[in-house]
């Protein structure tokens, strides 16, 4: 009773207004739900939690999505640069498949120029040539070398004696085209003169200084030697087919023309020679040296007179050769039969001759001279076919020595004699001989004995002195034609 009666006096005493205002003071509108009228139910509360819940995956999955978008953006971007890179690298594969494919060409457009500048088939029979000079110079230790590297002491012929002839035949068998070429270029007679004079004259006064620089007797000094056996037989051939080239004849008669009268010079050596003998103590050869060059000879003068008169008559033949090449009008196979039976009319006459006038190769005999001649006329048709007309790429590479051999093989003579005449011959004291030699037979015997044996230390001195001439004519190949072509 007494509970009752206090809840009554604090009702009585509380009015409605406070009651209103205390709720207002400590209730927030935020924890109370407005009541509209309606009652809610709990099912509608658990509506709202849920609709809260996904409400927050929502904006969870808003926040990832930039993050996501990054990434696959990074994705993307590695993607690409993989393939940025591998086309890049494609592209570089491709650069050097390209630049390759650039140098191949420039190289066979090099090689083109080259094929079309020049007979390379004659290039390749000098480049033999002058590699048999060297060979048979007796560079080093001649005593040393085998009897194949020897010349031929009379009568017979060996491979190494067809050196000198085969390069002078080859030297005559280019002055056609290398005339026609200059007249061409609008190059007058007389420069063309002047030019050949300046080459042969040039190259007969170095022959003459060595000669005059290695000999004991100044008043005796040898005037002929192989130098100057050259330049004379160019000198007179070159200017024999210019005065037949200023007639204006057809290309084939002038052919004919030099072909007669060569053959007829050899024809009338033979006769005239006969009478005087095939030994080398009577002989036509000695005979004339003997009297036009008296006290500036040995014993027999191997590049005389009669030999270099010889040698000229050779070269008309081979002037005809070069022309019928010249003739525009004939196809390869044409050119290549007149060649061919040329080359074996010139053989059959040489074996006719042979009978009373042996192969000689210090005279040239006539029976020499013809067979040289014919054989020289066979191989140029061949090689001409494989060289010049095919233009064959591969065997342009796979014969490049020769050609650099045969390009240079003037001034490969011409290093080959001096160097043969001064630095070969400076007296050097050997250690293994226990006396002073010359400089060549040092290198031989000092230097290479220990290694390659006496056996085979002439002929190693002599591959290496032609792997170094080889490296050296490459050298200045290469660089002149850079020079050119910049």
């Amino acid at each position: 009773m007494k509970k009752e009666n206090n809840n009554h006096s604090i009702e009585e005493n509380i009015s409605l207004e406070e009651i209103a205002q205390i709720v207002e003071n400590y209730i927030q509108e935020e924890d109370v739900p407005i009541y509209d009228g309606y009652d809610v139910s709990i099912e509608d509360i658990e509506g709202e939690i849920d609709n809260n819940k996904n409400n927050i995956h929502k904006n969870e999955e808003i926040k990832k999505e930039p993050i996501i978008k990054e990434i696959n953006k990074n994705k993307i971007e590695i993607n690409k640069n993989k393939i940025n890179e591998k086309e890049s690298n494609k592209k570089k594969v491709n650069k050097k498949e390209i630049n390759k494919k650039e140098i191949n060409k420039k190289e066979q457009n090099h090689i083109k120029k080259e094929l079309n500048k020049r007979f390379i088939s004659i290039d390749i029979i000098k480049g033999i040539a002058i590699i048999t000079i060297i060979l048979a110079s007796g560079l080093g230790v001649s005593d040393e070398l085998p009897k194949y590297l020897l010349l031929s002491s009379w009568n017979g012929i060996k491979f190494v004696d067809l050196g000198v002839p085969v390069l002078v035949l080859a030297t005559c068998f280019m002055i056609p085209s290398n005339i026609e070429r200059d007249l061409k270029r609008k190059i007058c007679y007389k420069d063309i003169i002047i030019k050949k004079l300046i080459v042969g004259i040039s190259t007969f006064l170095i022959g003459l200084l060595l000669n005059v620089i290695t000999s004991s007797d100044i008043n005796h000094f040898r005037i002929m030697g192989i130098l100057q056996f050259i330049s004379i037989v160019y000198i007179i051939v070159s200017l024999i087919y210019i005065v037949f080239r200023k007639f204006n004849l057809k290309i084939n008669v002038l052919g004919i023309i030099l072909l007669v009268l060569g053959s007829i010079g050899l024809i009338l050596y033979f006769i005239i020679s006969k009478k005087f003998g095939n030994d080398m103590k009577n002989c036509l050869a000695l005979f004339v040296d003997s009297r036009v060059l008296k006290g500036h000879f040995y014993t027999f003068e191997r590049y005389g007179m009669i030999s270099t008169i010889s040698a000229i008559f050779s070269g008309i033949i081979s002037l005809s050769g070069g022309t019928f090449l010249l003739d525009k009008k004939a196809d390869v196979k044409e050119k290549m039969n007149r060649l061919i039976i040329l080359g074996m009319g010139l053989i059959i006459i040489s074996l006719i001759l042979e009978k009373t006038c042996p192969h000689n190769v210090n005279i040239w005999s006539s029976s020499f001279s013809f067979i040289v001649l014919g054989s020289f006329m066979i191989v140029e048709s061949i090689m001409y076919f494989l060289f010049d007309f095919e233009k064959n790429f591969k065997l342009y590479k796979l014969f490049y020595p020769l050609i650099m051999f045969g390009k240079n093989s003037f001034l490969l003579l011409v290093i080959t004699e001096v160097l043969k005449n001064t630095l070969f011959k400076l007296n050097v004291y050997s250690i293994a001989m226990g006396k002073g030699v010359s400089f060549g037979k040092w290198i031989v015997i000092d230097c290479l004995s220990e290694i390659f044996g006496s056996s085979s230390r002439a002929i190693v001195f002599l591959i290496l002195y032609l792997i170094i001439c080889l490296i050296s004519m490459i050298f200045i190949h290469e660089n002149a034609s850079k020079i050119k072509s910049k």
